[in-house]
């Protein structure tokens, strides 16, 4: 079995001009289990530390032709970390002076005792042991720290220390990544800040003070606010630390950005609903078209009818309940249409779809019926308006279907009155992703409808469907986007969608 390497004595150098006595001062510490090396002159000794670093240098004051203590502060430039022991025949106070500025661990007078000038030496070979042990021991702290920092910056969770009121004392990487606030923004400001809605905030706020205590939460799911206004969903776990001070966080909150994977989820559950509802829907649009069209026809045929009557009153009122059900027969027809849109989508073809000529073409198509209702509906569209990949037909579909909804939110708004206007614009967000805006200055956003935009057959309108956002949505889906709408602070509703662009 191999026993490991002892370590290198310490190594003393030991200048001055009387060989003999160096070469005793050596000896000296020699005997007590140190490397030496006795030299008789200044550039000697210069050569001897280069060669070999030392550890402490006993070194005479007054040298032929040189000064000591020139030579000393030349040597502990070279060996910084080592020690410095002065000898002289004649103290002065001025180079007494000299060795406190060269920093000189002692300074002996000739004679000296043999054993004081060991026992000095020593010590001073100590305080080199206690120095390198300190350095030694800084640098694996250093490193500790590196590899600490490391796991914490590149691991896909929030790391996040906390104060006991729920200031930041720590905001990884990742959470900078996945919420959009980097650590400046975030250090001693309350986690709670960031939480968008009250409920959050108490829940979070409750289960801080669980955890303060020595109860681990788990589970906590709750939404980040992101600097441009969006949410992340994060998952958080959080557990009491040591406190070593009172001023040391107290508690790790560590969190799961579980927004993507949400998304994934109910986008397969939606896909799995439409394929049920796609095989019923099939059979049903047979069976509901057949009486639709049956109806229509009679509803001609009266029409015709009515037309040869007489009595003007009578033909008056008959030509009057057969518009009424002609409408609602539209309207039947158009939700029926809506629905098999949405249930069994046509293949999506993409392609270079020039956005400002799209929005142009479809703000000239609602303009009339926005003009009818006393609304103003125009275009701000740049001259350089990108082009985005996409479906040009579902894409014209989706602007029709949010100017319309923004026509009857303006047109249906309390207390009732015309007017009002819609701008839609766009504009470039980086090289990779064009922003598309329909604004109006409605009413906003009803908060019974605000968490469920996007649900079929949920609306707000005395007529609506309840399926033009939920269409809107699968296409903007289906294109690899995102929607957001959301009430303006200053009146109104703004509806944002984010698509790719074309390069």
């Amino acid at each position: 079995m191999s026993g490991s390497v002892p370590p290198s004595p310490q190594h003393v150098l030991v200048l001055d001009d009387n060989r003999d006595l160096a070469e005793n001062v050596a000896e000296l510490f020699s005997a007590a289990g140190y490397s030496t090396e006795a030299v008789a002159d200044g550039s000697g000794a210069l050569d001897a530390a280069a060669r070999r670093a030392f550890d402490l240098a006993v070194v005479d004051v007054r040298l032929p032709g040189d000064s000591g203590i020139r030579v000393a502060g030349e040597l502990k430039a070279q060996c910084p970390e080592a020690e410095v022991i002065l000898m002289t025949a004649n103290a002065t106070l001025d180079s007494a002076i000299a060795a406190i500025r060269e920093d000189a661990y002692a300074y002996v007078q000739k004679p000296f005792d043999p054993a004081e000038l060991l026992a000095i030496g020593e010590r001073a070979l100590g305080q080199v042991r206690l120095g390198r042990e300190r350095m030694r021991l800084e640098r694996e702290l250093a490193r500790s720290e590196a590899l600490y920092r490391g796991v914490v910056d590149t691991v896909d969770r929030y790391i996040v220390a906390l104060g006991r009121a729920g200031e930041v004392r720590m905001w990884n990487r990742s959470a900078a990544a996945s919420s959009g606030w980097n650590a400046a923004e975030v250090l001693g400001r309350r986690l709670t800040e960031f939480l968008p809605s009250e409920h959050g905030r108490a829940s979070f706020a409750e289960a801080l003070a669980q955890a303060a205590g020595g109860s681990e939460v788990s589970d906590l799911e709750l939404s980040v606010r992101t600097p441009d206004g969006s949410q992340r969903i994060v998952r958080w776990q959080l557990s009491q630390l040591p406190q070593d001070e009172p001023s040391a966080p107290s508690v790790l909150a560590v969190g799961a950005d579980v927004t993507d994977r949400l998304d994934l989820e109910r986008r397969a559950a939606e896909a799995e609903a439409m394929a049920s509802i796609a095989t019923l829907t099939a059979g049903l649009a047979h069976e509901i078209r057949n009486p639709l069209n049956a109806a229509s026809l009679q509803l001609e045929l009266l029409e015709r009818a009515s037309k040869r009557l007489e009595d003007g009153g009578t033909r008056g009122r008959i030509e009057n309940r057969t518009r009424i059900v002609r409408e609602e027969l539209a309207r039947l027809t158009n939700l029926l249409d809506d629905f098999l849109n949405l249930a069994r989508p046509r293949a999506i073809a993409l392609e270079e779809v020039p956005l400002g000529a799209l929005i142009e073409e479809v703000v000239t198509l609602q303009e009339p019926a926005a003009r009818k209702a006393g609304i103003e509906l125009h275009a701000r569209v740049p001259p350089d308006a990108p082009a985005v990949r996409g479906d040009s037909a579902m894409l014209k579909q989706v602007l029709v279907n949010l100017i319309v909804n923004a026509i009857d939110a303006l047109r249906g708004r309390e207390p009732r009155r015309d007017g009002g206007s819609i701008e839609v614009s766009c504009a470039p967000i980086g090289d990779a992703r064009v922003e598309l805006r329909v604004d109006d200055d409605g009413p906003g956003i009803p908060s019974e409808v605000a968490d469920r935009l996007f649900v079929p057959f949920v609306t707000s309108k005395e007529a609506g469907s309840g399926l033009g956002l939920t269409i809107v949505k699968r296409i903007i889906d289906r294109h690899g986007g995102t929607i957001r709408v959301a009430s303006k602070p200053t009146g109104g509703t703004r509806v944002r969608l984010y698509l790719e662009r074309a390069s």
